[in-house]
């Protein structure tokens, strides 16, 4: 499988924590946004799918902070 642009639908379907976390583990390309071919394989296995309204199967573990911010230890940008 090639590398793909991500699509708008998807990025908004992930949110912003599932998108910083396959951005910082190289599933997502940045700029353009694309699909590595690992990022690929982790979506096909379930990674970013909401399981519940307020559970996301995520690669890391996310501590969920006061007014709905999230935060992961090591977590290299910003």
């Amino acid at each position: 499988m090639h590398e793909r642009k991500v699509r708008e639908d998807d990025e908004a379907y992930l949110g912003p924590v599932a998108v910083a976390m396959f951005v910082e583990l190289g599933w997502f390309r940045e700029w353009p946004m694309t699909w590595s071919k690992i990022g690929q394989r982790a979506i096909r296995n379930g990674y970013g799918r909401w399981t519940t309204p307020t559970q996301q199967r995520l690669p890391i573990y996310v501590e969920n902070l006061p007014g709905g911010a999230a935060h992961w230890e090591g977590r290299r940008h910003g």
